[in-house]
């Protein structure tokens, strides 16, 4: 199949972005220069009018493009509605206007699972798993959600599947993707720092403490979750549009993510959530202590009431199973949910990677489980800790 993909970039102009999307892809060890002829660049801005591309670029994505997916987003869990609004909610309806221009193309629009973080959804999921079923349903018109979503960016995130969901009730083909927390590469262990979760393991090892909290987890490795967007559009699971939900079988509690640092070797003993949010606020007052907490940016939200806060609804799959089994040809006779799965194993591929680009230590003391060799050579986890804090 020959595809050509035309990648929307920030830099000031499409070479420059091209040249960041090689260097950054060859510092992960992804690049094939075989992409190089198959990859153009146009240079914008989602925050702009147009998703900031001059009118040379629009009508050219609009002309030669089949399908249009809309990953963009500003991703902040502590801003309102009104600051997430023209980045998160007006970029999708550019895309939506973009998918109509010159000739008709397919949507895929990443969503989150943020837009059914409601009170009604959790129950809803209690319910339906009480009685053999297996949560909420794909179909689910988020009627459930439209009041009492605690996020600025889940409301955005309602607001534009709202806005693509009426698109398709008009013709719009494709389909909406919704993940919950992504994390990374279960084979390399290249994980970016910035994600919450990972957040939270540094902040529990700089107060050598981790909270009691039960509630499960649904994360998803990088790899299936784009496994899972890219056969969604080729294969959407219904006509006009569906939804795929991606979520984790079975789902770790935060309790057993947070508790893989003591099997591994960390010292870092349980102690109640209180407990643990007054170690956070001694760390966050003292003076003497030169490196930032690194949930500082979510202080507020983790010393809330992160147990309630973190309680996510089961959520059937059933659309996602159907279009992995669309391009399983390589993968016949395996469950195709399968690499949804984080363990204890890929916890170790994660905290093996953080250990070797420096963002964790070495563990301290003996634990059940030794960390796995991290498979970056020195140089590469060296470039990698080089870029920045989205690693």
């Amino acid at each position: 199949m020959d595809i050509q993909v035309i990648a929307h970039v920030r830099p000031s102009d499409a070479e420059s972005g091209l040249q960041r999307i090689e260097k950054i892809t060859k510092t992960y060890g992804l690049w094939s220069d075989a992409w190089r002829p198959r990859l153009r660049a146009v240079s914008g801005d989602i925050d702009l009018p147009k998703l900031g591309l001059s009118q040379n670029d629009w009508d050219m994505v609009a002309r030669e493009a089949d399908i249009v997916v809309h990953n963009g987003a500003h991703v902040n869990w502590m801003l309102p509605y009104s600051s997430l609004r023209t980045a998160n909610v007006l970029s999708t309806l550019q895309c939506i206007k973009l998918c109509a221009s010159h000739k008709p193309k397919r949507f895929a629009f990443v969503s989150s699972t943020s837009t059914l973080d409601t009170a009604h959804y959790v129950n809803l999921s209690q319910e339906s798993t009480a009685d053999g079923g297996n949560g909420v349903s794909e179909a689910d018109d988020l009627a459930g959600s439209r009041e009492g979503l605690g996020t600025g960016y889940g409301q955005s995130k309602w607001a534009s599947e709202y806005i693509v969901r009426e698109a398709g009730r008009r013709g719009l083909q494709g389909v909406i993707i919704r993940p919950g927390y992504i994390t990374g590469d279960p084979v390399s262990g290249i994980t970016i720092t910035d994600d919450f979760l990972v957040r939270l393991w540094k902040s529990c090892l700089q107060v050598q403490a981790r909270p009691d909290i039960r509630s499960r987890l649904n994360q998803v490795p990088v790899t299936q979750v784009s496994r899972l967007v890219v056969a969604g559009i080729l294969n959407p699971p219904l006509s006009p549009l569906g939804v795929v939900h991606v979520t984790s079988h079975p789902r770790l509690g935060l309790d057993e993510w947070l508790g893989a640092l003591q099997t591994y070797g960390y010292n870092v003993p349980e102690v109640s959530y209180e407990e643990w949010c007054e170690k956070l606020r001694i760390y966050v007052e003292d003076e003497s202590i030169k490196e930032d907490l690194s949930v500082l940016p979510l202080f507020h939200f983790v010393t809330g009431d992160l147990s309630a806060a973190s309680v996510a609804p089961e959520l059937d799959d059933i659309n996602a199973a159907a279009v992995l089994r669309s391009i399983a040809s390589r993968r016949e006779g395996r469950d195709p949910l399968a690499d949804n799965v984080v363990d204890l194993d890929t916890i170790g591929v994660y905290l093996a990677y953080l250990v070797a680009i420096g963002f964790l230590p070495q563990p301290e003391v003996g634990g059940q489980r030794k960390l796995p060799v991290c498979k970056l050579d020195p140089d590469m986890a060296t470039a990698i800790a080089g870029l920045g804090g989205r690693r």
